[in-house]
């Protein structure tokens, strides 16, 4: 065993490329089948585009409720050639990822002798190890793209720095990947300037380095530029709608911004805890000291940044990635550090494995990667979306959500997103309480998503919920004209698995509710309600149906008819279930009941004139 080792050992990939990437692999597993929701908001983008509808969220006045173009432009690539888009999003995840241990090993393949080899394979399993970076590989965002970027721009101006004679080659591209990076993210161009200013600190100011920073600025301005172009003659606004929806600077979302960079490299430790020693101690052969000056230039600014925007939501510390590449770049020289000291010395062995053991419980098992390990409710509304697009497919009903990924994504509806994230009206228009609440769910107008009269409503999550949670459901449940004109229904569906979704239904709208004809009215099962809201599935039709039992009676109220009822039927027609109606206040009152247990209620058909 130990030859084999050995022999491991001295291969110049095993240990140093192969091992860590089969590692990220398994770890990526883990966490599967875990899609986060923006994601899905990111393909419904990429599905328009490839369906020939363009960069929209909806049919109408573009918005751009998107901020990671190339990641679009990617997973539509790779879904044009006929390639599943949450697939394609995926494989483009864990290929970049897998792509950034190739880049470190490049940046340090030919300085890995004595003690710093061991450290650069242990950095390149901490890297593979890291929550964020499994997590990240298959979450279906941009992320992995990013920490590529990063981490081959940053190789590409360490070879700048460190070999004069072939300095422009590895400038040109170090400029494309940090062009990539701004139209990856808003934020990419931060990347760019935080380099250009190590290049300063470290050459100064001076012909050659002002010719050279022009060089590396070619890409960044022409794939920047280019992106505002577009975005100035196609969504008429110089900011993507969520900046307006998320950016929201605050002393509150200040104090959430230090805890989230202050935990998440807690989280990080001791991997964190060694290069950030690294940084103050300045414990490292000195010949790499333009190294260092790069990631530091690198890492204290876009923790700044973090500060300022007030972190993230999302599970598993996902503007992390960024830093752990950084962290991972830097790793291999604490080599003197853990070899040269007294402290970390060549028979402290146990230590570290200590290390180790405790950065291993802090990625399986604290609260952030747990909550990615086990958050599956993205696919909860797959399951709904099933069900709606199987009913109302060809009605394409107005569906107003706050999940607005999976929802609009698995049904396809035209969709009113409440969070204001893909709404025009609702990013520029902000409540009082904008920069003091949840970020990117601090934004809503009740009175203007009733103005869009949505035929189906979800609140919360894609199951659903008979209160709302954020501001446009809450305000809306206020308004008298919601409850006369919605009622909540359970949509169960069953593929793969059995979920109940609360759905809110307009009663008159034309695509799921009341259909009137010339001289009948046809009135869904699903409208009528008890002392909970009605259930109802697919049949084997693919209709939906409503399950009466003994004893059971449903109940509704109904105000838009304006002649009388001559007859009252159910449909399909059954003995045990009868339907009765009768005016209470001007408003007709239908009751279904039934002796018996009775299957698949349909609808109820009224007669507005005598059968002859």
């Amino acid at each position: 065993m130990s030859k084999i080792f050995s022999r491991a050992y001295e291969h110049p990939f095993a240990l140093t490329l192969f091992v860590p990437m089969a590692l990220l692999i398994v770890h990526a597993a883990f966490y599967m089948p875990f899609l986060v929701d923006d994601a899905l908001i990111s393909l419904r983008y990429a599905e328009r585009l490839l369906d020939g509808k363009g960069l929209t969220w909806n049919d109408g006045f573009p918005v751009e409720g998107y901020s990671n173009l190339s990641w679009i432009l990617l997973t539509a690539g790779l879904g044009s050639l006929g390639m599943d888009l949450i697939l394609s999003s995926r494989l483009l995840g864990i290929t970049c990822m897998l792509g950034i241990l190739l880049a470190n090993w490049i940046g340090w393949r030919d300085h890995l002798s004595g003690n710093r080899k061991p450290v650069f394979i242990g950095a390149q399993c901490l890297f593979s190890m890291s929550a964020p970076i499994a997590v990240w590989s298959i979450a279906g965002l941009e992320q992995p793209l990013v920490g590529l970027m990063l981490a081959s721009a940053v190789v590409s101006i360490w070879k700048y720095l460190e070999a004069e004679s072939q300095s422009l080659r590895y400038l040109g591209v170090a400029s494309f990947c940090l062009g990539v990076l701004c139209i990856t993210r808003p934020d990419g161009p931060l990347f760019s300037v935080s380099i250009a200013f190590a290049i300063i600190l470290l050459r100064g100011i001076n012909l050659k380095s002002i010719s050279h920073g022009f060089l590396l600025a070619i890409f960044p301005l022409l794939m920047f530029g280019g992106q505002l172009l577009f975005r100035l003659s196609f969504y008429q606004d110089w900011v993507p709608n969520t900046a307006y929806a998320k950016v929201s600077p605050s002393l509150y979302h200040a104090f959430l911004g230090l805890l989230y960079v202050s935990i998440g490299l807690l989280l990080l430790a001791p991997f964190s805890h060694f290069v950030l020693k690294l940084f103050y101690t300045k414990n490292y052969d000195h010949e790499y000291r333009d190294r260092v000056v790069v990631s530091v230039c690198l890492l204290l600014p876009w923790m700044i940044y973090l500060v300022f925007i007030g972190g993230d939501i999302f599970a598993a510390f996902r503007h992390f990635v960024a830093i752990i590449v950084i962290l991972t770049l830097t790793f291999p020289l604490v080599d003197k550090m853990l070899f040269d000291n007294k402290k970390y010395g060549e028979n402290n062995y146990k230590k570290l494995k200590i290390y180790g053991g405790i950065f291993l419980v802090f990625q399986f098992f604290s609260p952030s990667s747990l909550l990615a390990h086990f958050e599956r409710w993205e696919w909860d509304g797959q399951v709904l979306a099933k069900v709606l697009k199987t009913a109302y497919g060809d009605q394409q009903p107005l569906f107003a959500v706050t999940a607005a990924g999976t929802l609009p994504y698995f049904t396809g509806f035209p969709s009113v997103d409440m969070l204001g994230l893909n709404d025009h009206f609702l990013a520029r228009h902000p409540p009082e309480s904008f920069s003091g609440g949840f970020i990117g769910h601090e934004l809503g107008n009740g009175p203007y998503v009733m103005s869009k009269s949505p035929d189906l409503i979800s609140f919360c999550l894609p199951k659903g919920s008979l209160e709302a949670c954020f501001i446009s459901g809450k305000e809306m449940q206020q308004m008298p004209e919601f409850a006369e004109s919605y009622v909540p229904v359970i949509y169960k569906g069953f593929d793969p698995y059995l979920v109940e979704s609360i759905v809110w239904v307009m009663k008159d709208s034309d695509k799921v509710g009341v259909i009137k004809k010339r001289d009948q009215i046809e009135i869904p099962a699903y409208l009528f309600g008890g002392v909970e809201p009605a259930a109802t599935y697919l049949n084997s039709e693919g209709r939906l149906v409503v399950d009466l039992t003994e004893g059971q009676e449903l109940r509704f109220s109904y105000d838009g008819i304006a002649r009388e009822i001559k007859w009252a039927e159910v449909y399909p027609a059954s003995e045990a279930a009868t339907v009765a109606f009768q005016v209470e206040e001007g408003v007709l009152v239908l009751t279904l009941k039934s002796d018996s247990d009775t299957k698949e209620v349909e609808k109820i058909v009224l007669g507005l004139a005598a059968r002859g």
